[in-house]
């Protein structure tokens, strides 16, 4: 008994016990995974914060050679990753170490600018559902490859609840997201909004109080146009009427007035500029 409660025996226990714990596998498991877990965490907080931080500046990411070792050029991703890794051990291990596995691809890029996408319009579409009535925005043209992209808009009314000041209300007009066209007519584009807004993103037609387009017939005709072909899906559940986009019609008046009241020399940039147009236009599609 006086043995079992001696200093020496109490301090043997102790010293015993914490052998036991450090030796026992489950714990050196355990504590690999958490350091392992650690790790990737910081790595992967930061791809996502400068993959974010290029995307929010608009600037380009790849370079010439997409590599670490390359001094010339790797592109601005990589050459922030590695002035980070400056600062950060973790990241100035991983990246130095022999295994290939560093989740610096373009492809591992893609994913990240894939996965902040679907977040960004995560957040728009909720927006839009706080406010409950939007309008559509929309407009087409071609990129660089000749493919149709079609850009969808939504604009709404964003109320901003705060804890103490009294709500402030203004509109927002925020970017949903591309679309190809494979074809050019009225159904088609609407059964593309249709398919996007309602059936992929859950918005209700109930709440769609308007449209914006350019005066394209195919988009502003009142019996075939896009806007009859909202109008119709919406049907007895909501007033939807067409605004002509401002923009256009601003573009209009002023293409009209450098028409009627400018020199010569002016017309014939104009005519210039809409014939170089006209032959990119009409080149084939890829």
């Amino acid at each position: 008994m006086r043995h079992g409660l001696s200093k020496v025996h109490l301090n043997n226990a102790v010293a015993a016990a914490i052998f036991l714990q450090k030796s026992d596998i489950h714990h050196k498991l355990n504590k690999q995974i958490s350091e392992e877990a650690k790790k990737w965490t910081t790595i992967l907080n930061i791809l996502f914060d400068t993959v974010k931080t290029l995307s929010g500046l608009g600037v380009a990411f790849r370079g010439h050679r997409e590599n670490l070792q390359n001094y010339e050029y790797p592109g601005i991703y990589l050459t922030i990753i590695k002035l980070i890794s400056r600062h950060n051990p973790i990241l100035f291990t991983h990246i130095e170490s022999p295994n290939k596995i560093k989740y610096l691809s373009k492809t591992i890029m893609y994913e990240l600018l894939s996965t902040l996408a679907d977040q960004t319009r995560k957040i728009i579409v909720d927006e839009c559902k706080d406010a409950k009535f939007f309008t559509i925005l929309a407009d087409s043209t071609t990129d660089v490859a000749h493919l149709d992209q079609m850009a969808i808009l939504l604009r709404y009314v964003l109320i901003q609840k705060e804890d103490k000041d009294p709500p402030k209300n203004y509109i927002k007009e925020s970017f949903l997201c591309f679309t190809q066209l494979k074809k050019g007519d009225a159904a088609y584009i609407c059964s593309e909004i249709v398919t996007l807004l309602f059936e992929k993103y859950g918005l209700e037609k109930k709440h769609l109080c308007g449209q914006g387009y350019d005066g394209a017939a195919v988009m502003a005709g009142k019996q075939g146009g896009l806007q009859a072909k909202i109008k119709e899906f919406v049907g007895n559940e909501a007033f939807v009427p067409y605004i002509h986009c401002a923009a256009h019609q601003l573009n209009l008046v002023l293409v009209h007035a450098a028409e009627e009241n400018t020199s010569p020399s002016i017309k014939v940039f104009f005519t210039i500029i809409q014939t170089v147009f006209n032959y990119f236009a009409h080149s084939h599609r890829r």
